[in-house]
């Protein structure tokens, strides 16, 4: 991994029909997939120093907000944010 780039993977089954395999976990199969593509799009990158310096604006504080991880909270916290701009 380097400072110019971030991927992301998943595997499974949207609608949770299927299981993976009898013995599988999505990290068993997306942490392999994960690391050759980082080794194969980076092996020929020079080696950077990270930018550690924090950007104008971001407090040592700052935690990035709440954690919505289902999607009946995120639409708890949008109806919330919606009574109180209709609020005023």
């Amino acid at each position: 991994m380097n400072s110019r780039s971030m991927i992301t993977t998943w595997i499974g089954d949207a609608k949770r029909e299927r299981p993976l395999g009898y013995k599988d976990a999505a990290f068993m199969l997306t942490v392999p997939l994960a690391a050759r593509f980082l080794y194969e799009t980076t092996k020929d990158q020079p080696l950077l120093e990270v930018p550690w310096e924090r950007p104008a604006g971001v407090r040592a504080t700052d935690t990035g907000g709440n954690l919505r991880n289902t999607i009946e909270a995120v639409k708890a916290e949008d109806a919330a944010q919606a009574a109180k701009k209709r609020k005023g």
